[in-house]
């Protein structure tokens, strides 16, 4: 009898089990915590990384166009009939976008296309309404599931032609994770507070978050080639 109580008095109480089970239960949570965290940051990294490497292919295309083509530089009316689709040309090159647009099937945002001799002031955009007939004409430069929230080309000298101000700004997300805070001074190519009806910033402490980016780049270039 001795020996069996001696046996018995080494064993786990019910407060020893409660507090290792706490333990555990504790250290567990953490570590779930923990994996969670970096699958946030892992998606955050990539999300970002493709929303930044757009914004810089779309901007170099620009740059480049105006650099290298020898043509003017032109902001050009929507086609008839479509108030949503606007544009730039650069020499033989027009670039027609909609700004708040996410790409999806069907859709298109930001064009650019060659099949015209010459850009000038009266050459329309290509239209990009609703579900645009000319969907396989020219190459989408946005990514998918991506917009663009702004995209200015502004010359920066009224005597001189050869310096311009490119600026474009990229949104990576679904609508539910973007909110409407800022719009595009024309007179200070800033984006500046207010609202345009484009959702151009991701919404703060939101479900998903790690889905959502925002990448902004401006430069300026000048002509090499007249």
């Amino acid at each position: 009898m001795k020996q069996l109580r001696r046996h018995q008095e080494h064993g786990f109480t019910i407060i020893e089990l409660m507090i290792a089970t706490a333990v555990f239960a504790t250290v567990l949570v953490l570590c779930t915590v923990g994996l969670l965290q970096v699958g946030r940051f892992y998606y955050k990294g990539i999300t970002s990384s493709r929303t930044q490497e757009a914004t810089r292919t779309i901007i170099e295309d620009i740059t480049e166009s105006i650099q290298f083509s020898g043509g003017d530089v032109y902001a050009i009316n929507p086609p008839a009939g479509d108030s949503v689709t606007k544009g730039y040309c650069v020499g033989s090159k027009r670039y027609s976008y909609v700004l708040g647009r996410q790409l999806v099937t069907n859709q298109r945002v930001l064009v650019l296309d060659t099949d015209i001799d010459s850009c000038s002031p009266v050459t329309p955009a290509l239209s990009l309404a609703g579900n645009p007939a000319n969907i396989h004409d020219g190459r989408e430069l946005v990514n998918t599931r991506m917009r663009l929230a702004a995209v200015h080309v502004k010359q920066l000298s009224v005597t001189d032609d050869s310096l311009y101000k490119v600026l474009v700004r990229v949104v990576s997300g679904d609508d539910d994770l973007l909110e409407d805070r800022l719009r595009l001074d024309a007179a200070t190519d800033q984006m500046v507070p207010g609202t345009d009806g484009v959702l151009d910033t991701c919404r703060a402490q939101r479900s998903g978050s790690q889905f959502c980016a925002v990448s902004e780049l401006s430069t300026v270039v000048q002509k090499r080639v007249r």
